[in-house]
């Protein structure tokens, strides 16, 4: 006799739906409109370096397009860890981070930038010259349905 089929339950049923939603989604380009993106890096401005002005620059011009959602998730650092880095600009709270950074963006680029910021805890290892994050940073991208990450120099979000 052929085997008894199992049918599955709606539970079952949802779940594989949502992969292949997922599936469908993640198997197109990047350049689909829609799609919503995380660019992560390991430095903010006013410190100098490429690792902060380029992935900066990078959402600032991907978010102008209007095609894409994108967020920019920079380190936090404290103000004592901050002044080891830019000693004549220092902040009390992210927003005036933000502030800072969006004000930078709007006189340099011309336009006010449209993406959103995220911080995350990060600490300045004085021996490797870098921020390296504590914790998990994807536990503070405040929106959870980012499907593309851009990954600034990886390396350093792994030390």
């Amino acid at each position: 006799p052929p085997a008894k089929e199992r049918r599955q339950s709606a539970g079952e049923m949802g779940f594989l739906r949502r992969q292949k939603e997922e599936a469908e989604k993640s198997s197109g380009s990047l350049r689909d409109p829609g799609r919503s993106v995380a660019i992560v890096t390991t430095a903010s401005l006013p410190w100098m370096t490429g690792t902060a002005v380029n992935p900066l620059l990078r959402a600032a011009y991907l978010a102008r397009r209007g095609l894409h959602e994108v967020t920019l998730v920079v380190p936090w650092l404290t103000p004592a860890e901050q002044r080891m880095i830019h000693p004549n600009v220092v902040f009390e709270t992210p927003e005036e981070q933000g502030a800072y950074i969006n004000k930078w963006v709007k006189e340099r680029c011309g336009f006010e930038p449209t993406m959103k910021l995220d911080f995350y805890p990060g600490r300045y290892a004085t021996d490797k010259y870098s921020i390296i994050p504590v914790g998990d940073v994807s536990e503070y991208i405040s929106d959870r349905k980012h499907d593309v990450a851009v990954l600034e120099e990886p390396e350093h979000l792994n030390w």
